[in-house]
């Protein structure tokens, strides 16, 4: 919900269509381009749904927004990003194997920094 730019075209960042996402945040853009109906709908549903408190709504216009785009088929992911490496020094301990890297997840964040340590030899 907070950043669906593979759903809809709501940001510069949006995976596809930029210039409906120019639409969406300036009409008046030199790039925008109006969207069909059924995207300008989804954008309508969208900005119900900021505007909503009640979390039980959020999540009927949420899927409402989804099926809207898998309708649609806007987005085809067709690669993963490529594994990272890392080092960690022998006596630096309690780090996990794996971790999980991404921009909304806070690398290293989830796998709790605050417990790691330093073994003394």
């Amino acid at each position: 919900m907070l950043i669906p730019i593979n759903y809809l075209p709501i940001s510069k960042d949006s995976w596809f269509a930029p210039s409906w996402a120019a639409w969406y945040l300036d009409r008046d853009s030199e790039s925008a381009t109006v969207p069909p109906r059924m995207v300008q709908t989804q954008l309508a549903l969208y900005d119900k749904l900021k505007s909503t408190a009640e979390s039980a709504e959020q999540n009927d216009l949420m899927r409402a927004i989804l099926d809207i785009s898998a309708d649609q088929f806007y987005v085809m992911g067709v690669a993963l990003p490529p594994n990272r490496k890392g080092i960690v020094a022998k006596n630096f301990k309690n780090v996990p194997k794996v971790i999980p890297a991404a921009w909304s997840f806070a690398t290293p964040a989830p796998t709790n920094p605050a417990q790691y340590y330093i073994e003394d030899k």
